[in-house]
This record gives C-alpha cells, sequence and structure tokens, in this order.
C-alpha cells in the first residue's frame, strides 16, 4: 500500500512520460528509483538500475528514433502503487537500432507498460514492444524470415518430443471447445464440484 503523500505511480507515469516526450533522459531520478528495474522484451533485456535503463535503452532507442514522440493511449492505475498503458511511439527511423541501419521510414511502434511504485519512485517497469509490427514497418518480414529459413534447414527447431505426442488429445479437447462442448463440459464440472463442497 502506498503512503497518501507520495505521488501515485499513474502520478509519476505521467510526469515521467511528459519529460521522455521531450527527450529528457538526465533528470529521470525524479521519477525512478536509482535501484528500479526495467524488464525489456526480448532485443534488449532488462535493465538492473536506472543508470542502464538510459545508457543501453533510453539513449539508443532516441539514437534511432530522435523524433519519437509516445502517446498513451490506455493510462490507468490503482490510485496507489501501480499503473499500466497501452499507446505508440510515433517516430522516424532515423539512425541504428538493436544493429538495424535507420530507414528513413515513418514507424507507429505499439508498446504497453506496467509499473510499480514505491516510497514516491518507480521502481520496476514490465515492458511489451511490438518489435515484429516495427519490423514489417520498415520492410522485413520476420515470421517469413524465420519460417523460410525453417524450411531450408538453416534454423533447426529444438522440439520437444514428449510435448508432441499428447499434441493430438489437446486439439481434439480444443476442437471440442471451439465448437462450445468445452464450456459445457466445464459448467457440468463446476456444478459437480459444488454439489460436492455441500
Amino acid at each position: 500500500m502506498s503512503n497518501p503523500a507520495e505521488p501515485t505511480a499513474q502520478q509519476l507515469v505521467e510526469k515521467m512520460i511528459n519529460a521522455i516526450n521531450d527527450h529528457v533522459i538526465v533528470g529521470q531520478e525524479e521519477y525512478w528509483s536509482s535501484d528500479m528495474k526495467w524488464y525489456g522484451p526480448a532485443g534488449i533485456g532488462t535493465m538492473q538500475n536506472l543508470a542502464e535503463f538510459q545508457n543501453i535503452h533510453q539513449r539508443n532507442f532516441l539514437h534511432g528514433f530522435p523524433d519519437k514522440y509516445a502517446d498513451d493511449e490506455i493510462r490507468f492505475g490503482d490510485g496507489g502503487q501501480w499503473a499500466a498503458a497501452h499507446g505508440y511511439q510515433y517516430a522516424t527511423h532515423l539512425g541504428e537500432y538493436l544493429g538495424i541501419p535507420a530507414t528513413g521510414k515513418k514507424v507507429k511502434v505499439r508498446y504497453m507498460d506496467i509499473w510499480r511504485s514505491e516510497g514516491g519512485k518507480l521502481v520496476e517497469n514490465w515492458v511489451m514492444i511490438d518489435f515484429i509490427d516495427f519490423m514489417n514497418q520498415i520492410g522485413i518480414d520476420v515470421i517469413k524470415l524465420v519460417r523460410d529459413k525453417i524450411a531450408s534447414g538453416e534454423i533447426v527447431l529444438d522440439v520437444d518430443e514428449s510435448a508432441l505426442e499428447d499434441a493430438p488429445a489437446v486439439h481434439a479437447l480444443a476442437e471440442r471447445d471451439a465448437n462450445g462442448e468445452g464450456a459445457a463440459r466445464r459448467a457440468a464440472a463446476e456444478q459437480a464440484a459444488a454439489v460436492s463442497a455441500e
């Protein structure tokens, strides 16, 4: 539970997003704890503190997209230590990012964040960034590339054969659920459990 005298996570996030949209990197200490954790998507990874977040993620993202602007289409909080948002980064790909050379293309990068605050600072941030859609926007069809490399044998998947043994039964259950049979089966099981609990 947060202290009523401290800003809520949502209030901190609003101020932090405004600062980020002004491309403020130095000065983020106002919103973030110095030992914050930023759990980013594959390709970026986890940042163990504010300095890593600023130097590894924020500076590199701003290098790749120097005109970027974040627009939270949805932002909400619990009135305390939790806040979440979904939105888009609007930007032009003008610099190298994640090893991908600049394309000059305008992009709309979808993201979702969940934040937790403590002691009047943001201490954790879980982030999803839709890199597959970003790649599509700059002309790289990641799914097709991977599919083609699997088909050619250039990528060999590590297959869990034991899990695949149950696949026909799982598919059959999913098919029944898709046809409405699963809901009736679950309702009967819940009713039987309720009767036996009485």
